[in-house]
């Protein structure tokens, strides 16, 4: 963060309700440019129409952390209760390679999250370092796949 401060400073925002054409149109973009490499686009329409859905109701909040007039990193939140799950994160992997802006990003977030009543901050499946930099532990998941989709596989594979 100090290095940001020095720069010239940074803005740290969250929009709570975000429409798909201004806050989520400028994390699709941030996500766009990170995995440019992958075919995403039917991923994104999904989120575009997600939210949509949902922007009714407090289930979708974006965080971004800006500099100048610039996102440089943003963070998809999925809520429920008192529990909020980190979705997504899009990064300018260019913006300056010395520092971790996901983690700076992260760290807002979360001090940000228990500030506002939530009880967990959930991270969701994976294994990425960054997640047990701010985690003791974690939860194990399984998936489970079978080749046969007959009522007796699904039987023996439930044992």
């Amino acid at each position: 963060m100090n290095v940001l401060k020095r720069g010239g400073g940074f803005r740290y925002y969250s929009i709570d309700r975000p429409d798909h054409k201004g806050a989520l149109k400028s994390f699709l973009a941030l996500y766009r440019k990170r995995w440019r490499n992958n075919d995403n686009k039917r991923f994104c329409e999904f989120l575009e129409a997600f939210t949509e859905r949902v922007r009714s109701r407090d289930v979708v909040t974006l965080d971004f952390l800006n500099v100048g007039e610039t996102d440089i990193a943003g963070l998809f939140f999925l809520k429920y209760g008192k529990k909020i799950y980190m979705y997504l994160m899009a990064v300018d992997v260019g913006f300056n390679r010395k520092i971790s802006i996901g983690n700076i990003l992260t760290g807002l977030s979360i001090e940000r999250a228990f500030g506002n009543g939530f009880s967990t901050y959930d991270f969701l499946k994976g294994g990425e370092e960054y997640k047990f930099y701010w985690a003791s532990g974690g939860n194990r998941s399984l998936s489970l796949f079978t080749s046969q989709r007959s009522p007796g596989a699904l039987f023996i594979a439930s044992k």
